[in-house]
């Protein structure tokens, strides 16, 4: 039986076949894309080829870079050698050649470094010490010694400080870096404590920023501040790291509770000493008092108001009354209100301001 003839439409006859016959298979045609046509386009496309890509691993940070100037400070005190030195071979026991002995006797153009037992033996969490091959870098090491404390041998060292032992130089501000390993070995092995203070106090004025926090370290951990001291620590607890200010605050409180700013103890002290004295010491204790109430960092805030009942600060009492109810952190009302505590226990005694601890 003959089928019924049906006219072709012509116009399905115009394009490719597999367009002719996508609508009848489901399919759709992609939409095609945006061209990112003049300098806007090109822009945009430049800005694209910088984004980050999902899945690739950024570079982390060295653990061994120290911290701050404070970290640095500890470091180099951990060891009885430190050198600068360049990393010949990695291997079971690194090789360095020496360039320069910071401190330390006996020591060759050329010494290892045993660091495999030590990362082994390492707290959890701990990084490990890492040489890197090629590598210039400071190192804080002491002798490798046998059970009866004897050397091993004479070119044989250990990692001082675990991770911390290895000092690398930055490729941007090494010679800030450079400067400040000299300077605190110097100030460390100084046997003149007098000279070795002067030389903080001159670190507090200057502009490394390691040995700004090393010295800011040693007055707040020690109680080094005296007047001399002060202009410095002023200046440094108006700094924008939270960590600073909170030591310029400790050593400046310390300076006033052990009266380290008082007029030398003379017979006669003259009035220009008297006035002078008591100049620093108002300016201190407005210091502790603005910060207890407006600074932004709450643990500075918390080292203020802990101050408070010890430094003299007049009308301590209703200041630390304000903070204990209106201070946003707890930890700061928390300090507050164990001041109050401490006054009333120190008028109960009949003294006005407690003794230091």
């Amino acid at each position: 039986m003959a089928g019924t003839y049906r006219p072709v439409d012509q116009s399905r006859r115009s394009g490719p076949r597999s367009q002719r016959f996508a609508g009848a298979r489901g399919l759709r045609r992609p939409r095609p894309r945006p061209r990112l046509a003049g300098t806007g386009g090109i822009l945009l496309a430049a800005l694209l080829s910088l984004a980050p890509v999902a899945g690739i691993a950024r570079e982390r940070p060295d653990p061994a870079r120290p911290r701050d100037g404070a970290d640095l400070l500890q470091r180099i005190a951990a060891g009885e050698t430190v050198v600068l030195a360049r990393v010949e071979r990695r291997g079971a026991k690194a090789r360095l050649a020496v360039e320069e002995v910071l401190r330390g006797t006996g020591v060759g153009e050329t010494i290892r470094i045993a660091f495999r037992g030590d990362n082994l033996a390492r707290p959890p969490g701990t990084p490990p010490f890492d040489p890197v091959e090629g590598e210039e870098a400071f190192w804080v090491l002491e002798r490798y010694t046998d059970s009866a404390g004897d050397p091993v041998a004479d070119d044989l060292f250990r990692p001082a400080a675990g991770y911390a032992s290895r000092i690398p130089i930055p490729a941007e501000g090494a010679r800030a870096l450079d400067e400040a390993v000299r300077e605190i070995v110097r100030y460390q092995d100084r046997p003149d404590r007098g000279a070795a203070e002067a030389q903080l106090v001159a670190w507090l004025s200057g502009t490394n920023p390691w040995l700004i926090d090393a010295a800011l370290r040693e007055a707040s951990r020690f109680g080094l501040a005296d007047e001399a001291w002060i202009p410095g620590l002023l200046a440094h607890a108006r700094d924008a790291s939270p960590e600073r200010r909170r030591w310029a605050l400790r050593a400046i409180g310390l300076a006033l509770e052990r009266g380290r700013l008082e007029p030398r103890r003379t017979l006669r002290p003259r009035p220009d000493e008297i006035e002078s004295a008591g100049e620093l010491v108002r300016a201190c204790r407005e210091l502790i008092v603005r910060l207890a109430r407006t600074d932004e960092s709450a643990e500075v805030r918390a080292e203020a108001v802990r101050l408070l009942p010890r430094a003299g600060v007049p009308e301590a009492r209703r200041i630390l009354e304000a903070i204990a109810d209106e201070d946003p952190a707890q930890e700061v009302r928390y300090e507050a209100a164990a001041g109050l505590y401490r006054l009333g226990r120190s008028r109960e005694a009949g003294s006005p301001n407690p003794a230091p601890r």
